[in-house]
């Protein structure tokens, strides 16, 4: 008992010393834990899959690699994945099934093993199943997307991914699911395209065709009425209807028109001055290349009172209608194109009176006038295309010989070149320049001759503005006794600019110069005008207008200013 007694208490005395030894071999021992792993700023870590899990105490000897092995470490490795540990603080990095804390000490004690890759969470291991099959039957209430997810077998908890991650996942910096359920944009408006003009009228559908009428009713105030040496002051009402069809065909194409106006002066110097139109504007397209145009007009108005060729002693001015009738065919393949048209123009003269009432006739001017015109265009490119033209015609006057003992008839010859443009919506027309002659069959007269200017060009430099300028060279016979005629040069340049949607703002200038062949005066024509459009809604509309035209002439009977202010109301649609 004694020696047993010595030994037992010898023992007790060393336990403290023993004790620690022991503690110190343990923590020796014992794996590296989770805490050394490397963190990231979200408190989680980032491990490559098939990653080896070593004793940094207990080194093993280096193998030798063999050259399977070593194409093995060449290949590329999958895309390292971030696991955050806020998720579950207790799971052991190196073993992703593991989600309680028993399993977790449990590992911590065991010997340290090499981690199975993140394929081997899809093995059919009975303890997985049994974990996840008990981590669903927990009291604590689970939610429910997520028990759901882990009932199922073979397949590792959420958020942890039974593949390699490539980066397309779903999911935010925190690992939170993309919403779902964002707002939707409204029913109305998906399929509606912005309008550029959206006071346009939307006309009004008429089978085949869409009309749109115009009435356009206002006042304006003149010192001028009739644009004569003699015009007074007077205020004039003006009534203006335009009715348009277009067809909706979907290979040709016809446009009709019709037009009438009336003024009449409300105080001040009389007017009365009727207007009417219609007009016929067809289109075939025979081909890709073969197109033939056609047009027909007819115009009924009062003759201007600065004419140049109203009989002498006349108070009253006569009525005129002019008749026109043109059709054309143009082949154009590609290269090179031809085209020909031929016209007719008709022009009938009214009665006019003299200063004490007895009708003066005019049937000495009634003439009809024919003529061929023939092309030639190349295309340069697809945006110009420069062309050459000649023209035969002839006018024939209804009196061989007009009270005067004159023939009046006429044969015309005319060349000129020009260039096209077509440029979209940004620029359009065509300008030519070349020379016009008439020779008139009474060898008394001189012929009438000049340079011919003539073309139309619109160009759209920014949505909204639109600059428009025309050139035109006209021939006008003559049957007084000491004149053959004379030839009128104009241009006129007008500018549209929308100020707004619904403000229009428009500026137009003109010029003319008017030259007779046997006479020693000459007209010089300068106009210039100013307007505003304001469009209430799609189909009312107030608009008003500045004008101003002077012409300069030695003959004080030929000279004449006139003024004048407009405003009224449009409506249409």
């Amino acid at each position: 008992m004694g020696p047993s007694r010595r030994i037992s208490a010898h023992s007790l005395g060393n336990w403290p010393r023993l004790s620690l030894a022991l503690a110190c071999a343990m923590m020796l021992c014992a794996p590296t834990p989770a805490a050394f792993a490397q963190e990231s700023g979200l408190r989680g870590t980032v491990k490559e899959t098939g990653q080896e899990t070593t004793d940094p105490l207990n080194k093993k000897k280096k193998k030798k690699v063999t050259k399977l092995e070593a194409a093995q470490a060449a290949a590329p490795q999958p895309v390292a994945r971030y696991e955050p540990a806020d998720l579950d603080p207790n799971a052991n990095p190196d073993d992703p099934k593991s989600d309680n804390p028993d399993q977790v000490s449990a590992a911590s004690n065991s010997d340290a093993s090499p981690a199975k890759p993140l394929a081997a969470n899809t093995s059919s291991d009975p303890t997985a199943t049994d974990t996840l099959t008990s981590s669903a039957n927990a009291d604590t209430p689970l939610d429910p997307q997520t028990t759901a997810t882990s009932v199922r077998e073979n397949e590792a908890p959420a958020p942890f991914s039974p593949t390699p991650s490539d980066g397309s996942l779903e999911r935010d910096d925190f690992v939170r699911a993309k919403k779902d359920n964002l707002k939707e944009a409204p029913i109305e408006g998906l399929d509606k395209t912005a309008e550029t003009d959206p006071y346009a009228p939307p006309g009004i559908a008429a089978g085949a065709f869409t009309l749109r009428p115009t009435l356009e009713q206002g006042l304006r105030w003149t010192n001028n009425s009739d644009n004569s040496a003699t015009g007074g002051k007077a205020l004039i009402s003006e009534t203006n209807l335009k009715l348009r069809a277009e067809s909706n065909w979907l290979r040709h194409k016809l446009n009709l028109e019709a037009t009438a106006g009336f003024r009449k002066s409300v105080s001040g110097e009389s007017v009365s001055d009727p207007s009417f139109g219609i007009a016929a504007d067809l289109q075939l397209d025979v081909s890709t290349s073969t197109q033939i145009n056609a047009k027909a007009s007819w115009d009924r108005s009062r003759e201007s009172a600065s004419a140049p060729a109203l009989v002498t002693g006349t108070f009253t001015r006569p009525d005129l209608d002019t008749l026109r009738a043109s059709i054309g065919t143009s082949y154009d393949p590609g290269l090179f194109g031809i085209a020909a048209t031929g016209q007719v123009t008709r022009q009938i003269y009214g009665t006019a009176n003299n200063a004490l009432g007895v009708a003066v006739p005019q049937d000495d001017r009634n003439n009809t006038f024919a003529s061929l015109t023939l092309r030639g265009s190349y295309d340069m490119s697809p945006i110009l295309t420069p062309f050459i033209e000649v023209e035969a015609g002839r006018r024939f006057y209804d009196k061989t010989l007009d009270s005067y003992g004159l023939a009046r008839s006429a044969n015309r010859l005319g060349a000129r070149a020009g260039l096209a443009a077509n440029y979209s919506e940004k620029l359009s027309g065509e300008i030519a320049a070349g020379w016009l002659q008439e020779n008139i069959d009474d060898p008394a007269l001189s012929d009438v001759s000049g340079l011919d200017l003539r073309g139309t060009m619109n160009w759209s430099p920014r949505r909204g503005t639109n600059l428009a300028l025309t050139l035109a060279t006209l021939v006008e016979g003559s049957t007084l006794a000491t004149s053959s005629g004379s030839v009128l040069y104009s241009t006129n340049a007008s500018l549209t600019h929308a100020l707004r949607d619904n403000l229009e703002a428009n500026l137009a200038l003109g010029a003319g110069w008017r030259i007779y062949e046997m006479g020693a005066y000459q007209d010089t024509i300068m106009s210039g005008e100013a307007g505003l459009t304001w469009w209430m809604n799609r189909y009312v509309g107030l608009n008003g207008r500045v004008r101003h035209e002077q012409v300069l002439n030695l003959d004080p009977a030929r000279a004449y200013g006139a003024t004048s202010v407009y405003l009224g109301v449009t409506l249409r649609r």
